[in-house]
């Protein structure tokens, strides 16, 4: 493997990694004053400004982080799978996984 592909496929690594523990993150921070700037944009978004409706975003939010993880478990078991065995197959996969 050249070595501009080996540093491609560990960009893309890291880029999954960095999903999957950022995904795992969002629950344990959501209620915490780093997320309050993006919880009140969601709530806002939602025309919904009390604290019963804050709450509900902050709920939902923490569900989207789990989410986030898998997408990032997928994208590194596609990137690993395509740079060890790469196939016309596998290769238009991965692209259709970045592009979308």
């Amino acid at each position: 493997m050249t070595n501009r592909i080996h540093n491609i496929r560990k960009w893309l690594l890291s880029i999954a990694i960095i999903h999957i523990i950022g995904g795992f993150l969002v629950p344990l921070i959501v209620n915490t004053p780093i997320m309050e700037i993006y919880v009140n944009h969601v709530s806002t978004a939602f025309n919904s400004p009390n604290a019963a409706d804050s709450q509900q975003a902050r709920f939902l939010i923490s569900l989207l982080g789990p989410t986030i993880a898998s997408w990032g478990l997928l994208f590194f078991y596609t990137i690993d799978s395509s740079f060890a065995n790469p196939s016309p197959k596998a290769w238009w996969f991965m692209i259709m996984a970045c592009l979308l």
